[in-house]
């Protein structure tokens, strides 16, 4: 395998393809980010405001807090299932991106051995 040099590197940085391929990716990321941090501080921020709301009755047995915290749960892995599948997208064209560059040999490649 040979190894890109840092000019190789610069030229692949400037390519709008691979540009767009990193604010793709700052976009999922971010964007599930705020998901789920929206759920989780939503709990002391609803517990400060009224806590009253985490005490309505569901069921018998159960009330409004314990199904939004479980509730948590599904989220999370919605969201882990949904990175997977954008970042398995964005991880395939990046290996074409990849595939496309031409990076030149480093100079130690055609060096013949004595």
């Amino acid at each position: 395998m040979i190894k890109p040099t840092p000019r190789a590197y610069e030229v692949l940085y400037r390519n709008p393809e691979f540009q767009q391929l990193v604010r793709s990716r700052r976009r999922v990321v971010l964007g599930l980010f705020t998901i789920s941090m929206a759920m989780f501080f939503a709990v002391p921020v609803l517990a400060g405001i009224g806590s009253s709301l985490f005490e309505i009755p569901v069921t018998s047995a159960t009330n409004f807090g314990l199904w939004y915290l479980c509730g948590q749960y599904f989220v999370g892995g919605v969201i882990a299932c949904a990175y997977a599948a954008k970042l398995r997208r964005l991880d395939a064209m990046a290996d074409e991106l990849l595939s496309q560059a031409r990076f030149p040999e480093p100079e130690a490649a055609h060096a013949v051995a004595a």
